[in-house]
């Protein structure tokens, strides 16, 4: 066996080794199990509001990320809990990997939701923006 080989084969298992893979992400808050609890949902909220998905912008990634990290700007209808104590006409939200993750549906735009929060939801983008656990179709 050459040198070039063994160092091939080094790299080839290093990069496909458990310590370079990444980290996943905690189980959804508000969904145990992968079923949406409500009960559950608004006990760990710090913040519900309704609001109308005004504007999806789209950011997809190919595989193997294949995800979509949107930008989602929700006109507010209603505050259901933790309401602050300036409240925005509008929320924008970034989907992330773990935090934010839930991406919008397809036809969402126009649509009215009840987005589960965490954190302040008047932080500043440049601070990382609002966060939310979940959220659903609002009846």
């Amino acid at each position: 066996m050459t040198v070039r080989f063994l160092f091939g084969l080094g790299s080839v298992l290093a990069l496909a080794s458990p310590a370079s893979a990444t980290k996943p992400c905690p189980e959804l808050a508000c969904a145990p199990g992968g079923k949406f609890d409500a009960a559950t949902c608004q006990a760990k909220s710090s913040y519900i509001v309704v609001g109308r998905m005004q504007k999806v912008a789209h950011h997809r990634e190919p595989p193997p990320t294949a995800k979509d990290f949107a930008e989602i700007t929700v006109q507010v209808v209603r505050w259901e809990k933790g309401e602050p104590k300036t409240k925005p006409a509008t929320l924008v939200f970034q989907v992330g990997w773990c935090n934010n993750r839930q991406e919008p549906p397809d036809g969402a735009e126009g649509k009215t939701f009840r987005f589960y929060g965490t954190g302040d939801p008047v932080v500043s983008k440049e601070e990382g923006g609002p966060q939310y656990l979940y959220f659903v179709p609002a009846e």
